[in-house]
Parts: structure tokens; sequence; C-alpha cells
């Protein structure tokens, strides 16, 4: 996507339909990869676009410590993360990211597919931080290693110190390191 994002949501906010079409395109394989995940379940894609435009509506944008597209990437990816998991969670599917694979499907997966292997190894690493982490651990990994974003940037986006940040991160990772020692 070649337009900032934020200048997306103020072109939304003031009625332009092609900014917000373009706004749930940015996000769809994002929702595709959970309508996939949780069974081809249509509904959960249509509430996930309805809760993009909800959020393209509401959301302040003076509210934002950076005003940068990859800080409303993010804000938009953990507020999808978040929809799917609530609704997974209310029809009973939300171990269903674990679960997914069949005896043959892990054979494969293990086997000599170093590719669809790491799907797994995510998939997994996903459900124990789900499990094992505070919210704000997790949102701190998440920003850090899946959406990239420097430690600076997300201190800056929570409001934290560096140090506070950084303490945060270790902690999940301690956390993540037993959970894995004990499978």
């Amino acid at each position: 996507m070649d337009e900032n994002l934020f200048y997306l949501i103020e072109l939304a906010q003031d009625g332009d339909e092609d900014a917000m079409l373009n706004i749930i395109d940015t996000f769809s394989p994002k929702i595709n990869k959970y309508v996939y995940t949780y069974g081809s379940d249509e509904d959960l894609r249509s509430e996930l676009v309805l809760h993009i435009i909800e959020i393209v509506r509401k959301i302040e944008l003076e509210n934002f410590h950076i005003k940068e597209h990859p800080a409303a990437v993010s804000y938009f990816n953990k507020a999808i993360d978040r929809r799917a998991w609530k609704y997974a969670k209310q029809k009973g599917t939300a171990r269903k990211k674990v679960t997914l694979y069949d005896n043959a499907d892990l054979n494969y997966l293990v086997g000599e597919d170093a590719e669809a292997s790491s799907a797994f190894d995510e998939i997994l690493l996903e459900s124990l931080m789900r499990d094992k982490l505070t919210e704000k651990e997790y949102q701190c990994l998440h920003f850090l290693l899946i959406n990239g974003l420097s430690q600076a940037d997300i201190a800056r986006m929570f409001g934290i110190s560096r140090q506070s940040l950084n303490e945060t991160v270790k902690r999940a990772l301690r956390k993540l390191g037993d959970a894995l020692d004990r499978l």
C-alpha cells in the first residue's frame, strides 16, 4: 500500500468509501488467515471487516504517540487479533489453532518440509504466548517479533521507558522458555 494508513483513515472518516475499501484490503490477508485457521468461517470474515470499519470510525488519531504507518498497522493488527480470538472463544474454536491438524497433517508438518514445520512452530508459539503471557507481555513480544518494530518505537507506543519494555520482554521470554521446557 503506497498511501499512509493515517491518511486513509482521515479520508474514510470523512466518508471516502474508496479509502475504507483500501483499508479493508490492506488487512484482508490477515482476515483470510483467521477465516482459514478457524474453519472457513465466513461469519468471522464479516465480523472482522465490521470491526475494521468500527475502528476507523471511532479511532482518534491524535491519541497515537507515533504518527507513522507501522504504528497504525500494528494497532489494527492487534485489534484484529483480539477480535478473532474473542470470536473463536465464543464459538468454542479458540483452541483450534493448535488442534487444527490430524495425524497425517502432523506427519507432513514435522517431516522434510521446513516451511510447513515452521508454520506449525508458529502456531504452537502463538498458542503458548496467548496462554502463558499477560496481555502486555504478549503485545510487546508481538510488536517486537511479529511486526518488527524497534524497542524504542514500542516503548513510545506504550508510553513507558525502554528499560521497562526490556524488562517486560525478558520476563515474557523467560516464561515462554519455561513453558517450552515443560513440553
